[in-house]
């Protein structure tokens, strides 16, 4: 299968965004908030995805679809805490906005994906994505980790 090079260029876009910077976002907002507030936060991924593709791809936006994105957003800000008199502590809020930075750089990865989809069966689109996001995120986690072997079998 031949890719020119505005392709490639979309699928390192893909593989960037959709892998390496929302793991790096996700994994970090953990050190600052629970794994229950992070998760929330990333998988409003689905809301800005529905948002930016009317945006961008100008896709339909029908009624039951606003619906469920204005319940994503009052979701995310009751998970942010913005009901609450003070705020969350700093670390907390950090943590909550590196978690929804991430789930922000996810939606933009599927509009990359789509686009790649169009021309491209979405099996092969997926596997060159998530190949291209594990060669950038290598360097990364070896200048973060170093390298090791998994110490037991069931790693």
């Amino acid at each position: 299968m031949s890719l020119s090079r505005r392709e490639l260029a979309l699928f390192v876009g893909f593989g960037f965004c959709g892998v390496t910077v929302v793991d790096a976002l996700f994994f970090t907002s953990l050190a600052y908030t629970s794994v229950q507030h992070a998760a929330t936060l990333m998988y409003t991924a689905p809301a800005l995805v529905a948002i930016l593709s009317w945006l961008v791809l100008r896709e339909q936006l029908s009624h039951a679809r606003i619906v469920a994105v204005l319940f994503a957003v009052a979701g995310a800000f009751l998970v942010l805490g913005v009901t609450k008199l003070p705020l969350l502590t700093l670390g907390n809020q950090l943590g909550h906005w590196l978690a929804l930075s991430s789930g922000v750089v996810y939606s933009f990865s599927f509009i990359f994906g789509k686009v790649l989809c169009r021309k491209h069966e979405p099996a092969f689109t997926s596997f060159f994505t998530l190949f291209i996001g594990m060669l950038l995120l290598l360097p990364v986690m070896f200048a973060l980790e170093g390298f090791r072997l998994p110490q037991r079998p069931i790693a």
